[in-house]
């Protein structure tokens, strides 16, 4: 299997819901994916592209919660801003602190 192949077999096999469906779009058996599934090179390559996947979705998900947590400290602060919104912003805030703090107590 040459490097491209690979990268597409991976890539497919990303976007597709199921490794059935995977094996359909690419036209071959689910008895060549399994082999391909149990080759060392193959096998080390998906995981990087996978572990890759989630850690750029990590990242840009703690950047979009930094710019939310910033946007209700906006409203916190806008004296232009009713009252009533501002506790809702305050409450939000407040919950997930409280969320984090469980979590934290958790694992230590």
């Amino acid at each position: 299997m040459t490097d491209t192949e690979r990268k597409k077999i991976i890539s497919v096999l990303i976007s597709e819901p199921s490794r059935r469906q995977a094996c359909q779009k690419l036209g071959i058996s689910q008895r060549t994916m399994y082999n391909y599934m149990h080759d060392a090179e193959f096998l080390r390559e998906y995981q990087e592209t996978v572990d890759g996947i989630i850690k750029d979705t990590d990242t840009r998900i703690k950047e979009a919660g930094l710019l939310a947590v910033n946007h209700l400290i906006s409203v916190i602060q806008d004296e232009t801003v009713d009252e009533v919104t501002k506790i809702k912003a305050d409450r939000l805030i407040l919950e997930h602190l409280s969320r984090m703090k469980e979590c934290e107590n958790k694992y230590w």
